[in-house]
């Protein structure tokens, strides 16, 4: 007996201490990040220029004032729109004088984000001029003068600056506690970067530096501007009585219809100045001309909702708007010049207080000669002359709800760079398009496709007449294709989509990109059950199996075709092209081969049908592939014509018309099938999964192999082609769009994150202790700070509930390496009196329980700091266990 009883108590105690264990928890976790593999990407927005968009202007032109803002959002209309205001002054019926604030927040997908704030002031004429067969006819003027402030934040940035404010200034930037609790209540699509730190929006006029002292205060990566700008043209509205007859037999007439089409002339002088390193400053000026025409279709309406809901609140606008179509032409004329300023030199200090107030002569003098620029510190980078052709146009529906939009801009024409080698001529094309859907619940997920190429080209102008002769180059010229995907709350099926689209454009099998089942099979049981014990008769709660969420999603692909490689293609049996054709967008590839070689009737009908489904484009519903044998003849005509002909001129339009295309991905795919040689091309992931104690067993899985992907880097076997002199300027140049600014400095870099529940004797009291290992602060390994934020891990994820936030010096302990890699360990305590000022929450949990989300960055300078990484953990009985 005796010796039962003491199996007994041994088994007993086993069990209490090795419970734990058994089931994940144990006194120390440790994750891993993968080393920053990416390779920087241009900026790929479609350029945020300080002229007023033309459909505003010119529907205003048509008074229909009421609808300009059809991608105004249900956030942006309760909260966002706090931050833009506009007062005007009525001088007169037709003159007025405007002010207005406005802000723009942009997502990078590593959890940053671009702020752009903007101050306009200026007079504004809006003339009516009668009516034009009965359709009214206006003229508007508008000159402005505006200064810019774009700026990168992330958490970390905003905390670090926090803490070294005074307490009431913070607290004004959270507008006294109400941004906080927003954030925690509202649906993950609430961006609190929209409403934070109010002072310095409204200092936006004020920001731009006089001098190079104030420049170099600037924050590393900020551009602030300062410039003129004018517009002017007529516009006249053609809904007229047909149009309103057809809007009332739809029964739409409660919705207001306008279609303005008019001219416009545009004008802009802007000065950027953008602070890249410690000493170094760039200056941009640049001088755009614009001439073109317009055509406008909106149908919609603007309702006011929430009157009444507070006394002294007036309530806010519901758009709703199914239709929103713009179109636009244009002539476009454009100069820019860079310097880059020395500031550690006293020629470059007083060239740039020179500059800064519009006067380059001293910039041009001290740096006109290589032994000049070299003494002064002032350099000049290049002088781009820029003279093209645009088609743009726009898509929109807005629900207010949710809403998508699709931004489009194809052009060609002649680029003059006149640099420190001298004079180059080269004709470009380009095309870019921005589509982004947004929701309530998720925000918003972007997709940006550019295509580029350009010919250096000898120009000769005999008789006002200009001839161009391409110029043989020992380097051959490439067709560069970018796609940038970002997605803040990407699920299962959204992941599918995005590797797809990204193994078609770069033709890479992506065999490191996991597959993730679309549905966690534990929780499609666990459906099937619920619904299997419910009533067949209601309807009320059928629900279906959702996709499973997993996180945060950033990727980005960059191909390098030969221009040597289309000729190749151009030149193969039009029977091979379809057939490959066919392949990229998964049909029959011998059905379609022969009906495109016999024209027959299911050729005739897609055509047809490309222009049949064209209404669908006005509410930004993409028709699928009806478009298939439009499109394929379209870019078949091109390669051809790239394969024979001479003439440049000739050339760059069929480049314009080869990257003109609605199916970017599956054109790549079908070059790539149809090249001879292997296509340069790479990509790269940033990920963060959103973990979850509640998670089942198969979604940690899922998002466990996700996680896997952060910060990965899959490169063809064939070298990427080095930059072109025109195609570093564009680089340079985007360094100065919001977005376009690529840090190049050495930053510190998160490695892997250990948490330890450790003794500190004599006091029995447990502490939480992280151990952080980096790599990239050797020079500065003494000094190092972590930006450090918990949150609470629950299973309603409906806002940020911060339970502490803090910017802390972390202890330096030794030096390490791992896997020939040195790096160095840090040490924090993060409770008890050496640990973060708002700790008991994990006092309380190493006593009982509780679930985290934790989140670090690092940082050896005040503006430079790494990718935010995170922690997902649970606390037990004095133990840990990630998830």
């Amino acid at each position: 007996m005796k010796r039962y009883f003491t199996f007994g108590l041994l088994a007993l105690v086993w069990s209490q201490t090795s419970f734990g264990q058994l089931s994940g928890y144990r006194p120390s976790i440790s994750k891993e990040f993968r080393k920053d593999e990416t390779t920087k990407s241009p900026g790929f927005e479609i350029l945020n220029r300080s002229i007023q968009n033309h459909a505003i202007a010119n529907s205003l032109a048509s008074n229909a004032g009421e609808i300009n803002r059809t991608v105004e959002s249900l956030m942006e209309s309760l909260f966002y729109s706090i931050m833009d205001q506009s007062q005007s002054i009525n001088i007169s019926d037709s003159f007025t004088g405007k002010a207005s604030y406005e802000r723009e927040v942009q997502s990078t997908g590593i959890g940053t984000y671009v702020v752009f704030d903007r101050f306009r002031i200026g007079p504004e004429i809006l003339k009516d001029l009668g009516k034009l067969r009965g359709l009214p006819l206006t003229f508007r003027n508008q000159n402005k003068l505006f200064l810019t402030n774009v700026s990168y934040r992330s958490d970390a940035q905003r905390k670090a600056s926090g803490q070294q404010r005074s307490g009431w200034r913070e607290f004004a930037n959270n507008w006294f506690g109400t941004l906080p609790f927003l954030t925690r209540i509202l649906p993950p699509s609430f961006n609190p970067e929209e409403l934070y730190d109010p002072i310095s929006y409204l200092k936006t006029p004020f920001l731009f530096p006089k001098n190079s002292e104030q420049a170099l205060q600037m924050p590393l990566g900020t551009v602030r501007s300062y410039g003129l700008s004018g517009s002017a043209g007529p516009s006249i509205d053609l809904a007229g009585k047909p149009f309103k007859n057809a809007q009332e037999a739809l029964s739409l007439g409660d919705l207001q219809l306008n279609i303005p089409f008019g001219g416009f002339l545009e004008g802009e002088h802007q000065i950027s100045v953008l602070h890249t390193r410690n000493n170094e400053v760039w200056l941009a000026v640049s001088e755009i001309r614009q001439i073109g025409g317009i055509f406008n279709f909106t149908l919609g309406k603007r309702y006011e909702i929430f009157q009444h809901l507070v006394k002294w609140w007036t309530g806010s606008i519901a758009t709703i708007a199914p239709i929103d179509f713009e179109l636009e032409r244009s002539k476009i004329l454009q100069k820019d010049e860079l310097f880059t300023f020395d500031l550690s030199k006293k020629d470059a200090r007083m060239a740039l207080d020179k500059a800064l107030n519009g006067d380059l002569a001293l910039a041009k003098s001290t740096s006109a000669h290589p032994a000049q620029a070299e003494e002064s510190g002032v350099h000049f980078q290049f002088r781009r002359l820029s003279d093209r052709s645009e088609d743009s146009s726009r898509h929109a529906r807005s629900l207010f709800v949710m809403q998508s939009q699709r931004r489009d801009r194809v052009n060609d024409g002649e680029n003059t760079i006149i640099d420190d080698k001298g004079e180059l001529v080269t004709l470009e094309a380009e095309h870019a398009v921005q589509d982004r859907d947004w929701n309530v619940l998720t925000g918003a997920e972007t997709v940006d496709v550019n295509f580029r190429f350009g010919i250096p080209v000898l120009k000769k102008v005999q008789n006002k007449e200009t001839f161009y002769k391409q110029i043989d180059l020992d380097e051959p010229n490439y067709l560069i294709a970018n796609l940038r995907i970002i997605d803040r709350f990407h699920d299962t099926q959204n992941y599918e989509r995005s590797i797809d689209m990204l193994r078609n454009f770069s033709h890479l099998p992506l065999e490191q990109a996991p597959k993730i089942p679309r549905y966690a099979k534990d929780m499609e049981l666990r459906f099937l059950r619920e619904q299997a014990f419910q009533n067949p008769t209601d309807t009320a709660f059928e629900k279906d199996v959702p996709p499973t969420h997993l996180g945060r999603f950033e990727a980005f692909a960059h191909v390098y075709i030969n221009q040597d490689t289309l000729k190749n293609i151009g030149r193969i049996d039009p029977s091979a092209f379809w057939q490959a054709y066919a392949h990229s967008f998964g049909l029959d590839e011998k059905y379609w081969t022969k009906e495109t070689e016999f024209k027959g009737a299911s050729y005739y009908f897609n055509w047809l049908g490309s222009y049949a489904l064209m209404p669908l484009k006005l509410v930004n519903m993409q028709p699928g592939y009806s478009d298939y044998v439009y499109e394929g003849q379209k870019i078949l005509d091109a390669l051809v014509t790239i394969a024979r002909a001479t003439e440049p001129l000739e050339i760059i339009k069929a480049y314009r018309q080869l990257m003109d295309t609605n199916h970017p991905a599956e054109l790549l795919n079908t070059i790539s099938e149809l090249s001879p040689v292997e296509i340069p091309s790479v990509l790269g992931f940033t990920v963060s999964p959103d973990n979850n104690k509640t998670d089942s067993p198969d979604v940690k899985a899922a998002k466990k192999v996700f996680g896997k992907l952060n910060n990965r880097k899959i490169q063809s076997r064939i070298a990427l082609p080095t930059l072109k002199r025109n195609q570093s300027v564009e680089e340079k140049l985007a360094a100065f769009t919001p977005g376009g600014y690529v840090d190049e400095t050495n930053s510190p870099q998160l490695r892997q994150i250990t948490l330890s529940v450790k003794q500190r004797p004599p006091d029995p009291t447990p502490r939480l202790v992280a151990s952080v290992e980096v790599n990239g602060n050797e020079e500065h390994r003494d000094y190092l700070q972590g930006y450090i934020r918990v949150e609470e891990n629950g299973p309603l994820s409906l806002g940020r509930f911060v339970l502490s936030e803090e910017v802390k010096n972390l202890i330096f302990v030794r030096r390490t390496t791992e896997d020939k890699e040195p790096r160095q360990v840090y040490e924090i305590e993060l409770n008890g009196q050496s640990g973060l000022m708002k700790s008991d929450f994990f006092d309380a949990a190493l006593r009982d329980k509780g679930a985290f989300d934790m989140y670090l960055s690092v940082s050896n300078e005040e503006d430079n700091w790494s990718q935010e990484q995170k922690l997902s953990f649970d606390i037990q009985n004095g133990l840990l266990r990630e998830f």
